[in-house]
């Protein structure tokens, strides 16, 4: 075996741990040694000694010892590869030390919140048992409030004051009615009672008709829409048969004017008045009276479309003021 294979037969016992590091050096060095004297001088392998110029030995210059290179060339060792290298076993490197300084006690930044513990399976179960208690202590309070107050007689209930007719809506009369068709005449508004008849929208019995009934204005609407003309009055009174009567009379007037109710609607009055013909209608809601006339002139006239137009403005005006 050359002195290759007995270093790597070391490399490979040191890599097993059958020898310590110690063992592995000293026989390596040995090994080394031993291969290093097989290229000494012929002569010195022989067991003679080695013949010197004496001129060299009574030189006063410094020399090196004599060496095998001297008589032949140094031979050269291919260094092991990686894979033969002996393996080095050294201390593993401690921690680190701390690159900075610890902080100062009083400035120290306090921990932060941990996650907490979970409560012991006995801690919970004494905390369910302490909850079901009290739930239970809460029903058995709550029924025997309910138990007591069943057998009590109920609180009586203050019943609304009976009224003596319609109560006044709470928006006022003026809001609540509706837009006639077309272009709307300056003087609508609201009219006290006794202007009415100055004024020609009523006559001077009907004044006084409205001022018993408990009525003080009256809502006057009136527009006109190409030739037809509308005129609504709006006379709030006291109670709803107040109202009723103040329709009546209205009407009264009017077939005692000559005007006769239509054939077909009885509800509606026509005639001729001013060089128009006319249809008019009345009804009450609540304590309001209603009145409402459509006109067209005489000779353009159209019964059919007269009738229509009345028709069309009673019923918007009738979902503001149901008739009742």
């Amino acid at each position: 075996m050359s002195w290759q294979d007995e270093l790597r037969r070391l490399d490979a016992e040191l890599a097993k741990g059958t020898i310590s590091l110690h063992d592995h050096r000293k026989l390596r060095e040995e090994l080394l040694a031993a291969a290093a004297g097989r290229f000494e001088p012929a002569a010195r392998r022989r067991g003679k000694s080695a013949e010197w110029p004496a001129a060299l030995l009574e030189s006063e210059r410094s020399t090196t010892a004599p060496s095998p290179a001297d008589e032949r060339a140094t031979e050269q060792m291919p260094y092991p590869p990686i894979s033969e290298a002996p393996t080095v076993v050294t201390r593993p490197v401690g921690p680190l030390p701390a690159l900075t300084p610890p902080p100062d006690k009083a400035h120290r930044v306090p921990p932060l919140p941990t996650v907490p513990v979970r409560q012991s399976s006995q801690k919970r179960t004494w905390l369910f048992v302490t909850a079901s208690v009290v739930l239970t202590l809460v029903l058995i309070i709550v029924a025997s409030v309910i138990l007591l107050n069943r057998d009590k007689p109920a609180p009586a209930t203050a019943l609304p004051a009976p009224t003596t007719g319609s109560s006044v809506p709470s928006v006022p009369l003026a809001q609540r009615l509706p837009t006639l068709p077309g272009t709307a005449n300056a003087d609508s508004g609201t009219v006290p009672v006794g202007d009415g008849p100055r004024r020609g929208l009523y006559p001077a019995d009907a004044a006084q008709e409205f001022t018993q009934s408990g009525a003080g204005t009256v809502e006057y609407r009136a527009s006109s829409a190409g030739t037809e003309l509308y005129f609504l009055l709006a006379i709030q009174t006291g109670t709803a048969d107040q109202a009723r009567a103040v329709a009546d009379f209205m009407r009264d007037g009017a077939l005692k004017s000559g005007f006769t109710p239509l054939p077909d609607d009885v509800s509606i009055v026509t005639g001729v008045q001013n060089g128009r013909t006319m249809n008019g209608t009345w009804y009450s809601s609540d304590n309001v009276a209603i009145v409402l006339w459509v006109a067209q002139p005489v000779k353009t006239h159209k019964d059919a479309q007269l009738k229509q137009s009345l028709d069309q403005t009673r019923s918007v005006l009738q979902q503001a003021l149901p008739a009742r």
